[in-house]
């Protein structure tokens, strides 16, 4: 039985891939360049389908959902809040090893973040597809997948924050599991309608 899991997995992953691949914008690129005078950063805040909230370091416009993009006032606005006002109330665990070539990418800002009950995850980049690369291995099995670098001891819940709060991220609630070591969204990734998430956050 666990057999055929990994088979559907895999299978998943590859449609995935090849879905990302269609959804590139020709002329920029393998991750797609950023505009000139851009005001956007490749970094992002989301919630997954129950509730909890994580990080993303996604590397370019293609890997980044379009509804994040068109509303990134509001992401800028969450990140302020995130860093500033949200307070300390956990720990983290780290979820690579030393050897892992973008262990050295971890920097304390990520580390607070968990320590504030979120999630952090890092792009498996398309650079590393070529044989000798460091990462090939990884991005072969998970093309373009966002990687759990990070864990909160204790995560904190959407319906844990303050109402204007809830409201903001209820525009970036994704179809995604945090409890996963690898999530999947691109720039045609869609978000649950708002009532969903009022279902999300009561319980």
């Amino acid at each position: 039985m666990g057999k055929k899991k990994n088979k559907k997995n895999i299978k998943s992953e590859q449609m995935l891939s090849e879905e990302y691949e269609k959804n590139l914008t020709p002329n920029l690129g393998e991750m797609g360049d950023w505009f000139e005078d851009h005001p956007f950063e490749p970094d992002w805040f989301g919630v997954d389908k129950k509730g909890y909230i994580f990080y993303a370091f996604s590397g370019g416009p293609a890997t980044i959902p379009k509804i994040v993009i068109d509303n990134w006032q509001l992401q800028l606005e969450l990140k302020d809040y995130f860093t500033n006002m949200l307070d300390f109330s956990t720990s983290e665990i780290i979820k690579v090893d030393k050897d892992y070539y973008l262990y050295d990418d971890i920097d304390e800002f990520e580390i607070s973040l968990a320590r504030k009950g979120i999630f952090y995850f890092d792009l498996v980049e398309g650079y590393h597809r070529f044989p000798g690369y460091p990462g090939y291995e990884e991005f072969s099995k998970h093309p373009y997948f966002l990687r759990k670098m990070i864990s909160p001891l204790q995560p904190i819940h959407i319906s844990n924050l303050n109402y204007q709060i809830q409201e903001l991220m209820s525009l970036f609630v994704f179809d995604v599991d945090v409890n996963c070591n690898y999530i999947y969204v691109d720039r045609q990734s869609k978000t649950y309608k708002h009532n969903l998430f009022k279902k999300i956050s009561s319980e």
